[in-house]
């Protein structure tokens, strides 16, 4: 007799379930977006990327370091370290 299983948080047997897979892609996208700052500004530099692409896309993550000033130093530090 089969037992039925919620699609959300199903595993089979040897294979990872979507909710482990969904934790971490969230992870991973949470630690990816400020460490693509670096190469995203070696890019702009370079004029790869325009700085009004930058501001756009880094704006959520500058208003977060505006209110942190050790993340602010954090990830400035990490910037030059790429230039």
């Amino acid at each position: 007799m089969e037992r039925e299983v919620s699609a959300e948080c199903s595993t089979k047997r040897g294979t990872p379930s979507r909710c482990i897979t969904a934790v971490f892609v969230c992870f991973g996208i949470v630690l990816l977006y400020p460490l693509s700052t670096g190469p995203a500004m070696w890019c702009t530099e370079r004029g790869f990327i325009s700085e009004r692409t930058i501001e756009t896309i880094y704006s959520p993550l500058s208003n977060v370091t505006a209110r942190i000033p050790f993340l602010y130093w954090l990830l400035d530090e990490y910037v030059v370290w790429w230039q």
